[in-house]
């Protein structure tokens, strides 16, 4: 999550490049998806250093084991290069997994989720019903959650960023209006004179009615930001539980075993040459064969008598 300065200089980007139907009005739903597909970009990041922590410590797993099995050094080395890039295997589609969900929270932002709605109006600490406004006091206008709009579900919509008489003074559809803070209040509250916060970006003094939407619309961010974490750090340790760990596991119980012995054909491809009995493993060889071909022998000899 970037820090209050970054964010509000992002949202302050996204009204000014993005123009509604009237000079000076901004849509708040393409503002807030604009500013929001940021924040889900970030999450890029952590979640793929998370799957490469899970596949380093698995790595070591594996390597622990290897070295407490008694067995030729053929063997272990086999066994190590299978297991690895089994693993290896697993972490491209972990890390494929974390791509798709990505793109799943990119291409939806539901705006009616519940708990979204709940964290928004617990940060404004309060929620009433405004009359829609105009002129002078479009700046108090407040922003509803509504149906049909770009955010998803439901997107943003809500009052205009500039003044006069030419704003929209009535929103379509199912709604939740919230209410915005006072101006004094909102800067008073969200900004330090150390920080870039609502009353300038970049030395550029913001005017007052854009200040209030700029902290409106960071307090939707910062509710949709809430709901995001809580979904990637639920479901990124399932994810490599089950690509990963779980899938590492039944492999090395079954599909390496089978890998194992088809690769391996004869006992020298086991020793590797380390075999220190070696001689006499081969004149126990010699005398098997020895020992079966008498068999033979006898059993021609006890066929001739039986006749």
């Amino acid at each position: 999550y970037t820090d209050e300065c970054e964010i509000r200089r992002q949202i302050v980007v996204a009204i000014q490049n993005i123009n509604g139907v009237y000079i000076g009005i901004f849509p708040p739903d393409a503002a807030f998806k604009a500013c929001v597909l940021h924040q889900i970009e970030l999450f890029r990041r952590p979640s793929m250093a998370c799957v490469e922590a899970v596949t380093s410590e698995l790595h070591d797993i594996v390597r622990d084991c290897v070295d407490t099995m008694d067995t030729y050094t053929p063997i272990k080395e086999f066994y190590t290069k299978l297991s690895q890039q089994f693993v290896d295997e697993c972490k491209k589609r972990c890390k494929h997994c974390v791509e798709h969900l990505i793109r799943v929270e990119k291409a939806y932002l539901n705006t009616n989720n519940e708990d979204f709605i709940k964290l928004y109006i617990e940060s404004i600490g309060q929620i009433t019903v405004a009359e829609p406004t105009t002129g002078a006091a479009a700046a108090q206008v407040p922003v509803p959650i509504t149906e049909g709009t770009s955010g998803g579900a439901g997107g943003i919509a809500g009052g205009s960023v500039g003044s006069g008489s030419d704003h929209p003074s009535n929103y379509k559809g199912d709604s939740l209006p919230f209410t915005m803070l006072p101006e004094d209040e909102l800067v008073s509250s969200t900004c330090t004179e150390s920080t870039v916060g609502a009353a300038s970006v970049d030395g550029q003094t913001i005017p007052a009615h854009m200040r209030v939407h700029v902290e409106q619309i960071k307090r939707l961010i910062d509710a949709y930001v809430v709901l995001l974490k809580k979904k990637f750090r639920d479901h990124l340790p399932k994810l490599c539980t089950l690509e990963l760990i779980h899938a590492t596991k039944e492999f090395i119980g079954t599909a390496l075993r089978v890998r194992i012995r088809d690769h391996i054909h004869t006992i020298d491809d086991i020793s590797g040459g380390e075999d220190p009995d070696k001689e006499l493993r081969l004149d126990l060889l010699n005398k098997q064969q020895h020992y079966s071909d008498a068999i033979e022998i006898l059993r021609s000899y006890r066929d001739d008598w039986t006749v």
